[in-house]
This record gives structure tokens, sequence and C-alpha cells, in this order.
């Protein structure tokens, strides 16, 4: 399309003037979802209350690029961009509306203009339903934006007359306008989608699947599909497809990316493409366009068909299109199983893509067959060599992590021990069947390796903290109804602390020092030692650092409990996971709930309250039954 003939169909188009005979908006098949989120919403609204208070005559809207619709006298046009806007608009005049006398409202309620979907399910702007469609959930979320920020100016006394004169009244000095571009239907144009691409490709808010998306249409057109069937069929597949790639369960599983989830299905072509780190964005959608010019040049037009679809025996717009559906189905189909979930989802998560994971398994498979052409690829196969791609990320230096080598890892090595521990449990996930590691937490929140036994002698230094410490101790104390002198000392500690005036309260650190070290002998000595010989006991030689008293746990809870002692971390660790606020991997869980310390080490109910040496060493002997047969399977 030319310059000019956008120039020759310009003109500024006051919202007013809209409203003053019913139009009709037509939003294509090839459209993506009303998507603007609060801060558009809010951002605009602000920008027009702005704009009502000053004195400049026109404030601009984006273009409004339309095509008629239809008999040329019924007023239907066709929008190949602005529908984002003009979506927004609509919902904020409704607003306006509401707001009117019965007179009024009815009036602009006859003359409100409309927008009507070729393919998709059309909506009741006024009264958006969230759980039917995208499109309604998008639109809720921006009419309760709209309401909120009306509510605000309320309670404020803001005035809006000034709003409502720039958008109703054809006659006010101050006018809203969209910039109105109508795009001829005798245009030599191949179609309005072409027009569509053109015109979006590059901004912000638009996607290479989106564009992608709209070659598909175009494809079924120029094929006949005069009643829309087959572009209904594969905008539906579409749809499905997409909000299989929203969830985020299924995303955080596939991918490390915090990705929005209007570009989260880019993904799926990125892997289809098997594009790599290297290449540009648009790569996927330049690889489609030339596709479908190659399917639908004019005959004799030279256009080369790229390598990669000749290589790969794709030749028109339905065979990728299987193909897309094959590979969708097929990472499914990895998220449904437990054994492919978790082994593929621990490799994502440490930097493996899904494509690099999917075309070693097609080299094994491959291979396999080559050394035996009888042999039938199985799951345990698959499996075997996904062990494989784990093993080979516990290599450093040519050299794999061994069995001793898990015994030495220590806290400074963070890396290799939050990846031992992050196999371990979800291992245990895979084992007991009961539970799924939650990788969607695990990335979207923050995680921490934690020493089970506390680490240092006395961490805690503002009062504030020391004295949250102390009651908690001593409510562990109280309920065990541990026999000691401690529950005295704590008691004194905390009445000295509350009789102190306000601002200034304070410890001695001697006393806190002391009693601190006391509390952590306590909890982490050994039952046959006897609590006679508490300050007797020596835990300053006992490596802290060490795997065997190490476990991952969401930062927010190892923040919250400031640097309490075993049993306080324990009875914390269960109230969170029965309350169910946080994700608590299986492994983390089992070790407070004290389930890998052999029975015949605990001989009172006091033991359950002591992470010992004996705690640590059947702790370490259980990840080792879990992960060895992978890291070290010799």
């Amino acid at each position: 399309m030319s310059d000019k003939q956008f120039d020759e169909s310009f003109r500024p188009l006051p919202v007013s003037e809209i409203l003053t005979k019913p139009y009709r908006f037509i939003i294509p098949s090839f459209h993506r979802f009303y998507r603007w989120e609060r801060k558009q919403v809010t951002d605009l609204l602000d920008d027009l209350f702005s704009f009502s208070a000053g004195d400049q005559a026109s404030y601009f809207l984006q273009p409004l690029v339309v095509k008629a619709f239809g008999a040329p006298d019924n007023n239907e046009w066709e929008v190949l961009d602005g529908q984002q806007r003009l979506t927004t608009m609509l919902l904020i005049l409704i607003k306006f509306i509401s707001r009117m006398g019965d007179d009024d409202k009815e009036e602009y309620q006859d003359s409100l203009y409309k927008i009507k979907y070729s393919i998709r399910p059309n909506l009741d702007f006024s009264n958006p339903d969230p759980k039917k469609t995208i499109d309604g959930f998008y639109l809720a979320e921006a009419k309760n934006t709209i309401d909120r920020w009306f509510d605000a100016k309320r309670k404020a006394h803001a005035d809006l007359d000034g709003i409502k004169k720039c958008l109703f009244h054809p006659d006010a000095s101050q006018q809203v306008k969209f910039i109105w571009y109508e795009i001829s239907p005798d245009s030599n144009e191949l179609s309005s989608i072409n027009v569509f691409n053109r015109l979006n490709k590059g901004k912000i808010g638009l996607t290479s699947s989106e564009l992608i998306k709209a070659l598909f249409v175009l494809d079924l057109e120029n094929d006949g599909d005069p009643d829309n069937t087959a572009s209904g069929q594969l905008v539906m597949e579409w749809n499905e497809m997409e909000r299989k790639f929203q969830d985020d369960n299924f995303w955080y599983f596939i991918s490390n990316e915090d990705r929005t989830v209007q570009t989260r299905i880019d993904l799926l072509f990125d892997f289809l493409t098997q594009k790599d780190n290297g290449e540009d964005s648009d790569y996927s959608y330049r690889l489609f366009q030339n596709l479908f010019d190659y399917c639908n040049a004019a005959k004799g037009a030279n256009v080369v068909l790229n390598p990669y679809w000749v290589n790969t025996k794709v030749d028109s717009m339905k065979t990728v299109w299987r193909q897309i559906k094959k590979t969708f189905n097929s990472l499914v189909a990895w998220y449904e199983d437990n054994m492919f979930y978790h082994y593929v989802g621990f490799l994502v998560n440490e930097k493996s893509s899904p494509l690099s994971i999917f075309n070693s398994l097609q080299e094994a498979k491959a291979l396999a067959a080559r050394n035996d052409s009888s042999h039938e690829w199985t799951r345990d196969d698959s499996e075997k060599t996904l062990k494989g791609l784990i093993r080979e990320k516990f290599k450093a230096s040519n050299a794999y992590l061994t069995r001793e080598g898990i015994n030495k890892l220590e806290y400074s090595d963070s890396e290799r021990v939050r990846r031992v521990l992050l196999l371990f449990n979800i291992e245990l996930c895979i084992k007991t069947g009961s539970q799924r590691f939650s990788f969607d937490c695990f990335k979207k929140e923050k995680w921490d390796i934690e020493h089970v036994d506390s680490q240092n002698d006395s961490d805690l230094q503002k009062p504030e903290d020391r004295i949250l410490w102390l009651r908690n101790i001593l409510m562990i104390l109280q309920m065990e109804q541990c026999k000691t002198s401690l529950l005295e000392e704590c008691s004194l500690l905390i009445q000295e602390f509350d009789t102190q005036i306000e601002g200034e309260r304070s410890f001695s650190n001697e006393l806190y020092s002391s009693l601190y070290k006391k509390v952590n002998q306590y909890f982490s000595f050994d039952s046959a030692a006897g609590d006679s010989s508490i300050d007797q006991v020596d835990i300053s030689n006992k490596n802290k650092d060490s795997i065997n008293n190490l476990t991952l746990l969401n930062s927010d809870i190892n923040r919250s409990y400031k640097d309490a002692p075993f049993p306080y971390k324990r009875y914390f660790i269960i109230q969170q996971d029965q309350e169910g606020g946080h994700f608590i991997p299986i492994g983390t869980r089992n070790l407070f709930l004290k389930y890998y310390s052999s029975s015949k080490n605990s001989s009172s109910s006091l033991d359950l309250m002591r992470w010992n040496e004996a705690d640590k060493e059947s702790y370490l002997e259980f990840i080792h039954s879990i992960v060895d047969h992978i890291i070290d399977p010799q």
C-alpha cells in the first residue's frame, strides 16, 4: 500500500461523530484478542482527564485503519488496526452512559457503535463474563479498572464533565479524535491480512505467532473458504493451544522465561523451526512468511523455498499446520507423563531447551536403530537417555560428580548443592507419585539453600529479631514440655526486655549469646549424651555447611523464622504445609518431619525436636539412595 493512498483517505474522526449514527466494526479472525491491561487503560483515562482540563483543541488516539465491509451504505467497517483502543474507548463510553439520566442514556445507547467478531463469540461489553473466554477475562479486567478509576475520581470530587463533553458533544471546543485511515475496497493489496501484517510488524504489542496465525487464515482464504468453516476450526485449535501455554504449570515446565501470556505460544514456533539462541526474534515469522509466499506466489513468480522447509519436506501451509499440532501434542504428552514431566522439567531448569532435549532423544533413537535395526524404541529407552542428559549436568572439568563428591559438597558450592537437592526432590516425586514438583513456584519465587541446624553462634543483632526468636523458643519448649533450665532463662530474658522503656529496649550481648549457644546445643546434641551434659557439648567443630545439613526452602519461609533452631523450623514448616500458603518440596518437608532419621536413633519424643549427627548421616544416606543411580550409576 502506498503512502499516497493513506494520505488521500486520512481524516481526523471525532469520537462524537462516530456517535451520530450507528457504526458497526468487524474484528477479523486474524486479529489477536483484546489484551489491554490495567496500566494501559489507566494511562488512557489519565490522558483524557488531563486533556479535558487543558486548552488544547484535539486529543488524537492511535490510527484506526478500516476497510468498508459489506454493502456501501450499511456503515460497517473491517478493522485492520486499532482494535485495542477502539474497544477500550467503547468501555469508557458505556461507563459514561451508565451515569446519565434516562433520556440521555437511551439516546446514546441507540447510537453507540458496535464491535462484532467475524469468528469468535461476540461479547457483552456492558457485563463481560471473565470465565467464558480469554477476551471476556481481559475485557472484565479493563471494565473493573475503569470502574475503580471513576470511583477514585468521585471520592476526590474530580469534575469529569470535561471528558464527557470531549467525547459526546460534537460542538464542544475540545474533541477526542481517532486518526481514520480508510483502505479502498478496490486496493490491489492481496488481502486485509497483508495490510494488517505490515501495519503491525515491529509494534511492541504484536508477536510473531499472531502474524503467523494471520498467514494461516489468509492461506485458507486464498484456498476458498467462503463460510469461514476451515478458518473457524483453525482459530479454535489455535486458541486451545494458546490456553495451554497460558497455564503457568505447563509454561514453567518447558521454559525459564518470565514471558507475558500473549507471547508464550511463540515458543511452539521457535521449537518447530529449530530456532537457536543466535537468531533474532523474527526468525520463525520470516520462515513462515517465506513458506506462505512460496505457496501463494503467482504462477511463474520466482519465490525460493527456504532450505529448512525443503529439508523437512514441508511444501504447504496445511502440512506445516499438521506438524505444529503434532509438536504441540508432543509437549503436552511430556507434561502429562510423570517421568517426562520431572526429567524434562529438571533439564529445562538447568538451561536445556525443549528443542535440544527433543533432538537428543531423536539422536539416541536413530543411533539405537543403526546399532540394532530390530530394536523398538521404548519409554524405558527415553528414560535412560534423559537420565544420561541429567548426569551431564553434574559434570565439571571433564569429571562427573561421584558419591564421594556428593559427600564433600558444602554450602560454598551452592550451585552444585542446589542441583543435587533439586534432583533429590524431583526424583522423590517420581518414586512416590503422590506429588508433582511445582516448577512454576520454583521459578516464580526465590529459593535458598537453608541450613537445617542453625549456622551461626549468634546471628541476630536487632532487638526485635532477638525477642521474636526468644518467644519462638519459649513456645517450643513449653509445647514439648522440655525439662530444662532453658525455660527459666528464656522467660527471664523476655521479662527483662518487656519491662524496659519503649524505644530503648536491648539485651545484654553476653546473656543473649550464652543462651543462644545453649539453645542450639540443646537441640543439636545426641540424646545418648544426656541433658546434664549440655554445657559440655561442643558443636563448634561440627561442619554445619555440609550437604547433610542443607535443604531447599522458599526464601520467604527461610527469612520468616530468623535463624531459629531445628524445632521451631520444624514447627513452622509443618504449619506452612498444613495451610498450603507456600510450595514446600517433598524432600524438604520429609526432612523436617524426620522421615529420613533411623528409628533406632529415636529413643524419646525429644529426639523429634533435635537435629543431630545421626540424623545428618541418615539424611545423606537417603539422598544417595535417591540420586546415586542417576549421578553416579557405577
